[in-house]
């Protein structure tokens, strides 16, 4: 199976070897107090990322929570559950539809150096999308980063850093 965008033809895909992964796929529902390496926990915040989503907005930002005390307040607002009480870190995912004007002017000014914006995409997200977005019943939001509220932004060496601290 391959697949074309444009002129980038994209890696084959093992079709069989990814029908494995989602069959053999499992929901832990109880965790170990073992530590989460940051490689591993950047790894899986920089997958989430990859997400498929609307015009690549990312409408979502991503909030690591080592603190116990904060991680037994969301574990309650997860009705108790043993994923939630027993994680020895919790990511909050929270959907920010208020940063869309920003994020979409950020898909201009990311267009490669190298390459004409085609007028098309230019008028899309300064225009087109403008308009659906104001005036839509569901509204999109912005481009999507690891930990962006003050004071939790990523570590100088650009891994995330915990959302509260104690």
């Amino acid at each position: 199976m391959n697949a074309k965008v444009g002129d980038l033809s994209l890696p084959e895909i093992d079709v069989e070897e990814f029908r494995k992964v989602v069959r053999s796929r499992r929901s832990v529902r109880r965790f170990t107090d073992e530590p989460i390496p940051d490689a591993v926990l950047d790894d899986c915040l920089e997958l989430a990322t990859l997400a498929p989503n609307s015009s690549n907005l990312q409408p979502w930002e991503f909030y690591v929570v080592r603190t116990p005390a904060l991680r037994s307040k969301l574990a309650e607002a997860c009705l108790g559950q043993n994923a939630a009480t027993t994680a020895p870190v919790l990511i909050a995912i929270v959907a920010r539809p208020d940063t869309w004007r920003k994020h979409a002017q950020l898909a201009i000014e990311d267009w490669p150096k190298d390459e004409k914006l085609p007028s098309i995409v230019e008028k899309y997200y300064k225009k087109n999308r403008t308009h659906s977005l104001q005036s839509g019943a569901v509204r999109a939001s912005g481009r999507g980063q690891k930990d962006r509220r003050a004071g939790c932004g990523p570590s100088s060496t650009g891994s995330p850093r915990t959302l509260f601290s104690e």
